[in-house]
């Protein structure tokens, strides 16, 4: 709540055309920061799990690939940067925005508290850094400071977080057992990961595309409308992960119990998200007018439509979360990254046809759009899948939630 608060304060202060060129850099990371983290989280955690007198290995092993990847990545953004823009304001915006990537190496203190079922030091390493950060933009709206400001700002934010992690795990970590990077390691690693780092890119991608093609097509004014239309609709993210997460060991449970046992929590699980997140994204749209006014104010006035299509599109999303915790307990990593894919794909295609015709809300259609492809148009192609189908059109029925 105090992110949102505060990053719309910050919206309606920078105003749509400066918010859309910070939110447009913010999408244009997301991209390298998906390749950075090399979609390790998994296998580090269940390596940490099985392996736990290797953890000094494991965790070094991973540092050593997410920072080196990181570094990689952050030269090539900034490449990017200096050939698309130029020296100026906005290369240095997006050298501070683009540290992200670097920063993803402190993520692996994130995995160790995975592993070891101590999630609540993320949880305060979070909040603390989201605290501080939120402090720091306050004071930078009073002093009336610029938008390159406010890329310092998210730079901070970042640091702040790997530094928490950094040192809850020192606190909480006695043996201080040695890090250390194994070459043998990596490449296991690498050789197991590619369709998790394909689907993490993908995913990102789909989730940041359109606001990437939305500054090439319409500028970075129609960017900061959809950026406020999907900062709103995408602040109840954090609830269906939650759940996904924390009912994951209880979906594995019920695989070794027999086939029917796991059809019947699975289904559960998917009848909660829909009927949740639609709950959820009726109550958005049928306050979108109210809260945009109250929250970004007038100028904002253009992201009361996208922001009802933006949270239908959650709908999907949130189903697609629950059906991942399937995709990983059957180890089918192919099918994740199949289906992140061609959402990806239609996204792209939606906002190349819709952007030039309908703007931002075309932008929030394509989105939807992907979302859906990913998440249920994918089951009908793919027969490994299919079966999931069944079971989501049956978890429709709120009925389901109190099956046995």
């Amino acid at each position: 709540m105090v992110s949102l608060t505060v990053g719309a304060w910050v919206a309606r202060h920078l105003a749509p055309a400066d918010f859309g060129t910070l939110s447009y850099l913010i999408a244009l990371v997301a991209l390298p920061a998906a390749l950075a983290a090399m979609g390790l989280d998994g296998l580090i955690v269940r390596e940490l799990v099985s392996r736990r007198q290797e953890a000094g290995e494991i965790l070094g092993t991973a540092l050593g690939l997410r920072v080196g990847a990181g570094l990689f990545l952050y030269g090539g953004l900034l490449g990017f940067g200096w050939w698309e823009v130029g020296p100026g304001p906005t290369l240095l915006m997006l050298a501070m925005v683009g540290f992200e990537v670097v920063l993803q190496g402190g993520t692996v203190f994130d995995l160790y508290f995975q592993a070891r079922l101590a999630n609540k030091w993320t949880v305060a390493a979070g909040t603390l850094a989201t605290l501080l950060a939120a402090a720091v933009r306050v004071a930078l709206i009073l002093r009336d400071a610029t938008v390159v400001a406010f890329a310092a700002a998210v730079m901070l934010e970042a640091i702040l977080l790997a530094a928490g992690l950094a040192w809850f795990y020192r606190r909480q970590e006695r043996t201080r057992e040695r890090w250390r990077f194994s070459r043998a390691r990596a490449r296991a690693l690498l050789g197991e990961c590619w369709p998790m780092i394909v689907s993490a890119v993908a995913i990102a991608g789909s989730m940041r595309l359109d606001q990437v093609l939305l500054q090439a097509l319409a500028g970075d004014a129609a960017v900061g409308v959809y950026a406020a239309a999907a900062r709103l609709g995408e602040a109840w993210y954090f609830l269906p992960m939650f759940l996904g997460t924390a009912l994951n060991p209880w979906i594995l449970a019920g695989r070794s119990l027999g086939a029917e046992a796991y059809r019947q929590r699975l289904l559960r699980l998917y009848s909660g998200m829909i009927w949740g997140a639609g709950a959820v994204a009726a109550l958005v749209a049928l306050a979108a007018g109210p809260l945009i006014s109250i929250l970004f104010g007038a100028d904002y006035v253009d992201a009361v439509s996208p922001l009802r299509i933006h949270v239908l599109g959650g709908v999907f999303l949130a189903l697609g979360m629950a059906a991942g915790k399937w995709y990983l307990a059957e180890g089918y990593t192919l099918g994740l990254m199949q289906k992140a894919l061609f959402g990806l794909a239609v996204s792209a295609i939606g906002n190349l046809l819709l952007i030039p015709r309908y703007g931002v809300s075309g932008a929030a259609a394509a989105a939807a759009a992907g979302h859906f492809a990913a998440n249920v148009g994918y089951d009908l192609i793919d027969p490994r899948v299919r079966p999931q189908l069944a079971l989501k059109l049956r978890a429709l029925a709120p009925w389901s939630l109190a099956k046995p």
